[in-house]
């Protein structure tokens, strides 16, 4: 097919071939980075994990409201109550400093390749002169590969935690379910 009638052929990449070229972009950077992005990464996980068992957490307290109010106890419903604005609080805390994690280790990230790219963009390789002599289509190429790099990136790393999140939550509410009724997790499950 043509990507917007433009005339350009639009190339369908699986998801294992997603997987594997961002691996390999990822790799180095890793192998590479040193402790700082590994220092990132590891306080991205953290962070998704402390939310995870905050929203456990929170909705523990929210039985416990529910309970008290249907018990008509004002004063175990107001203790919950304050209970949960603090485990809120708390949660938005996790929540800020997981984003300012996530949004460093995406720069660090970010800096990496655009270092690496430009480097060979303009050393030994020459690839700066190769790509006007080959592509006289190409407009700003060392433009593009800054704003590519950022979306690249920014894509990646908030997938990445969306995904972690959700199959966090996902193990996390599934103890919940068991610890409430194993056999209704069974159940569900098959």
């Amino acid at each position: 097919g043509t990507a917007g009638g433009a005339g350009e052929e639009v190339h369908r990449v699986s998801i294992g071939e997603a997987f594997r070229s961002i691996t390999r972009v990822a790799a180095p950077f890793f192998r590479r980075g040193g402790r700082r992005c590994w220092g990132l990464a590891v306080a991205n996980l953290i962070f998704l994990g402390l939310e995870t068992c905050m929203f456990i957490k929170l909705t523990d307290i929210n039985k416990q409201v529910t309970n008290a109010a249907m018990a008509k106890d004002r004063d175990l419903f107001f203790q919950c109550i304050h209970s949960l604005a603090g485990w809120i609080l708390l949660l938005l805390l996790a929540v800020f400093v997981n984003v300012l994690a996530g949004g460093a280790f995406s720069l660090e990230w970010r800096r990496f390749i655009t270092d690496r790219l430009l480097h060979d963009y303009v050393g030994d390789t020459q690839a700066f002169y190769r790509l006007k002599m080959q592509r006289s289509d190409i407009d700003n190429p060392d433009q593009r590969i800054g704003q590519d790099v950022g979306t690249f990136t920014l894509t990646v790393v908030t997938l990445l935690m969306r995904l972690i999140r959700a199959v966090m939550t996902i193990l996390s509410m599934s103890v919940v379910l068991i610890m409430v009724s194993a056999k209704l997790f069974w159940v569900l499950g098959s």
